[in-house]
């Protein structure tokens, strides 16, 4: 029975993303997320993982399921800014990863309420950071001046 009920959840799980992939075509999955995160005795530290995936995007946004604000950023983003590659991950299945890089992206931002948005590797704040950027006119010149194009593979 925990076997078949492991199974459903992971259906569940491949169809969820997969709806989120297909209703937000502009938006990308965040990739390579097991890509070298350090083991600090305690689990993994995700930390530097968190660093060095934020450089690497325009747009890195960590979001919740079910969660309001985050859906009306990128639903923002795929609508005004279809252009800007705007990265993506979303948590809240409860694995025990999840749970480490919500603490860690805590103690990288101070910040414990998502949506977690970094523009250009900046952490900027919340939703309401990125609608202010947008409705002063800031999001695009500061995303055109941003160097970065794209995940840095280490």
């Amino acid at each position: 029975m925990i076997r078949g009920l492991f199974i459903c959840f992971g259906v569940i799980f491949l169809a969820a993303n997969a709806y989120i992939i297909q209703t937000f075509p502009g938006a990308m999955r965040s990739p390579g997320f097991y890509n070298n995160p350090v083991n600090s005795g305690y689990g993994f530290d995700y930390k530097e993982y968190i660093k060095r995936h934020t450089r690497g995007a325009p747009i890195m946004i960590y979001t919740l399921n079910d969660c309001i604000p985050c859906r009306k950023t990128k639903s923002l983003l795929q609508q005004q800014y279809p252009d800007v590659p705007a990265y993506f991950m979303e948590l809240g299945h409860g694995y025990p990863f999840e749970r480490r890089l919500e603490r860690d992206l805590l103690e990288v931002t101070g910040q414990d309420t998502f949506p977690y948005i970094f523009v250009c590797g900046r952490f900027i704040g919340g939703s309401s950071d990125l609608f202010n950027l947008h409705n002063y006119g800031r999001l695009r010149p500061t995303v055109n001046s941003c160097p970065a194009t794209g995940f840095h593979r280490d």
